[in-house]
């Protein structure tokens, strides 16, 4: 009865320190996440001052905040504000007619625009169809952008505590990262080459998923993003957003937005 009753409590302090440190997770695992995309320049630069660890550190959170996550907390509330208002937008052009005002300029096209026109018009007519579920859809994608919205400011005072303690994780992931690594790697009951290996395959993923995935989405989305802000689209950056999101896409691709901004134009 008396291991059966320690094994209890046990197990229920270990539930107990995992509640307490539950809210530290997510950020922690993004602070390692940009550490270790970022580490190699931060080892040039611990070189560059002559193994000054602790100035690099600091020099290297102070670049990732001011040069990445301060930008992208910008562009993220720029981004919700012109997706609630296109999709308002889109709602307004629905209700005013804008479909059916598609149908007629696709009938002036030489060659095709009537058969075009034939062929839209079988759901363009009827509400039932067309009209009415697109103009239902735009709404509640409205409602739900507002929100989000709302969301984002009643919890402000949450993200920025995790966005502290990611800087603070982070700082210290660039200062004792190799130390805190290398003691991790003795704790796990594994033979030496397994560890290897699966150590290996897993920064492997976080680089791969890192660079060849996210870097490529962004780097998209930056190069549609200027070019629709150049030629004067309306809302360019929540299009941006959208091509970020369809380049994951295996099929179709950035296509299925740059096309129809394209056809707008």
């Amino acid at each position: 009865m008396f291991a059966i009753s320690l094994a209890v409590v046990f197990v229920v302090l270990l539930y107990q320190m995992a509640t307490v440190f539950a809210p530290f997770i997510v950020p922690m695992l993004w602070a390692a996440i940009v550490c270790r995309m970022t580490f190699d320049p931060y080892r040039r630069l611990v070189r560059v001052l002559e193994c000054h660890e602790v100035l690099a550190a600091t020099l290297m959170t102070f670049a990732i905040v001011s040069l990445g996550i301060l930008p992208l907390v910008y562009l993220a509330i720029v981004l919700l504000q012109q997706s609630v208002d296109a999709m308002t937008s889109l709602g307004q052009w629905i209700e005013s007619g804008g479909v059916k005002a598609v149908g007629q300029r696709l009938g002036n096209l030489p060659f095709v625009g009537r058969s075009v026109q034939e062929l839209l018009g079988r759901f363009i007519v009827d509400p039932k169809t067309f009209h009415a579920p697109l103009l239902e859809g735009a709404q509640t994608l409205a409602r739900f952008m507002v929100g989000k919205a709302s969301t984002v400011a009643t919890h402000i005072l949450e993200l920025t505590f995790d966005f502290l303690i990611m800087l603070f994780s982070l700082f210290f992931f660039y200062k004792d990262g190799h130390q805190l690594y290398e003691r991790f790697y003795d704790l796990i009951p594994l033979q030496d080459r397994y560890k290897r290996k699966f150590f290996a395959q897993l920064d492997r993923t976080i680089m791969t998923a890192g660079t060849g995935t996210v870097a490529a989405a962004l780097i998209q989305g930056a190069l549609a993003g200027t070019a629709y802000a150049v030629l004067a689209v309306p809302y360019p950056l929540f299009f941006a957003a959208l091509t970020v999101l369809a380049s994951w896409l295996p099929i179709g691709g950035t296509v299925l937005v740059w096309l129809p901004v394209s056809i707008y134009l």
